[in-house]
């Protein structure tokens, strides 16, 4: 049910994924693994996306992440590390819900990488990106910021 709520948010907002444009956030972000479903799931706003995942205590070079997980692909997660995956979002790009009686069935959008996303979580399929940590005080830090989908 959280995942109808999650994307009838994204009919409303008509927004898409925008990775991050500094070239210093990028150079320290790293490689992460994640499989959909599970107990993942998502929250959008006006200006982003975020995902709560559970921290693989392998890497994902070790074992691909089971569903709702992630993982480094050279680690797994340590303790106190952020379970929450943040992406920027721009407005302007349509995008197409498609549901039935089961539930979300598929996400179309101008923005690939939203598809992409969403499509993979929704189907329980794995997906990468790239993020990093961020670097101020609080709470508001305590999330991987997304600078890259592949």
């Amino acid at each position: 049910m959280n995942v109808i709520k999650f994307l009838l948010l994204c009919l409303f907002s008509f927004l898409f994924i925008f990775p991050a444009d500094d070239a210093q956030a990028r150079a320290k972000s790293y490689p992460l693994m994640c499989r959909g479903g599970g107990a993942m799931k998502g929250h959008f706003t006006t200006i982003s996306v975020q995902l709560y995942f559970v921290g693989a205590k392998q890497s994902a070079g070790v074992r691909l992440p089971q569903a709702g997980e992630c993982a480094w692909l050279d680690r797994g997660f340590l303790p106190g590390e952020p379970q929450k995956l943040h992406f920027l979002l721009d407005r302007g790009k349509p995008l197409l819900v498609e549901f039935g009686p089961q539930g979300v069935t598929n996400v179309r959008s101008d923005s690939s990488n939203l598809e992409y996303l969403v499509n993979n979580i929704l189907k329980g399929q794995v997906f990468q990106v790239h993020a990093y940590r961020g670097q101020c005080p609080g709470d508001k830090c305590n999330v991987l910021t997304v600078t890259k989908v592949n």
